[in-house]
């Protein structure tokens, strides 16, 4: 909604370099760790992790409303993800989005039903609930015939606090989902807008604040060795060598032997002493506690 903010491949490589377009048109990116701003109609508004790839809008607007496309490309691979960003006006109404497949829970606000207390759950318009709580008739029903059974067996209902968990949801999921509270003392009323994206995630956030597009990228740890190192294929080791190169020279010593059987030992144990060798190496290079590795490598 208008005034979100909103951020946007599980981790990000050091090689990697980050691209954030918006409508098709560059606004962040990111290479070897620095981090550009290409856009002026977001002037100071967004923040770019570069860790994550995580971006961060701060202050929106309805006319930051748009697809938010998020590449990363490296020598190896090209992955993107894309969100559709909507920015509402406040109009009293919470706005809920989720991906297909996943679990939704309208939330009903209150700790406790009271004693005489009655809540009903209706989607759209109609007549008949999807849920409802009587507690004096002790009624605690979600009803799977509502929509020629479109709900059935996803349907959860907390009987203390009368939330509502829409499980396993579908695309026809989508619409307004109004709630009930009523008893003796009061009766409360509250809509739920619920958009259920399917390969484009939407995101709903109110104008003026913020919104983060999440890439679900873990963050580096600059210590830690990204990329693959190696390869076994068809009896023999490629090297990769790391995302600068580093382990290359040393693994080279290992994958200019093919692997045969010639000194009468299995393929796979050739492999397997080979692999650990591997292992070996990497571990003396990274954490330098192991020379006798090195020496081992040496004498191989």
């Amino acid at each position: 909604m208008k005034g979100d903010s909103v951020t946007d491949v599980t981790e990000i490589l050091q090689d990697e370099e980050i691209e954030w377009r918006f409508n098709d048109t560059r606004i962040a990116r990111v290479i070897e760790n620095n981090v550009t701003y290409d856009n002026v109609q977001f002037k100071d508004r967004l923040q770019l992790d570069n860790q994550t790839g995580d971006l961060k809008i701060t202050n929106i607007s309805t006319t930051d409303s748009g697809l938010y496309k998020f590449v990363i490309s490296s020598p190896r691979r090209t992955s993107e993800k894309t969100f559709s960003v909507i920015c509402l006006r406040d109009s009293g109404v919470k706005s809920l989005s989720v991906l297909e497949g996943d679990s939704v829970t309208l939330l009903s606000g209150v700790s406790e039903i009271q004693r005489d207390g009655v809540i009903r759950w209706i989607f759209e318009q109609q007549e008949s609930p999807l849920a409802e709580i009587n507690r004096t008739a002790e009624i605690f029903n979600t009803y799977d015939n509502v929509l020629g059974g479109r709900f059935r067996d996803r349907l959860k209902l907390d009987h203390q606090t009368g939330s509502l968990t829409i499980t396993n949801t579908r695309t026809t999921d989508s619409g307004l989902y109004q709630l009930e509270i009523s008893s003796s003392k009061h009766t409360i009323h509250k809509t739920f807008t619920v958009t259920v994206s399917g390969e484009i995630k939407t995101v709903l956030v109110i104008e003026g604040n913020s919104v983060t597009l999440h890439t679900d990228t873990e963050k580096v740890d600059e210590e830690r060795v990204f990329g693959d190192i190696a390869n076994i294929s068809e009896g023999r080791f490629s090297a990769y060598g790391g995302p600068d190169g580093k382990f290359r020279d040393i693994l080279n010593n290992v994958t200019a032997r093919p692997i045969t059987n010639d000194t009468g030992l299995s393929r796979n144990w050739i492999i397997g002493i080979c692999a650990a060798f591997i292992i070996l190496v990497v571990l003396a290079a990274i954490s330098k506690i192991c020379d006798c590795c090195k020496l081992l490598l040496c004498w191989w």
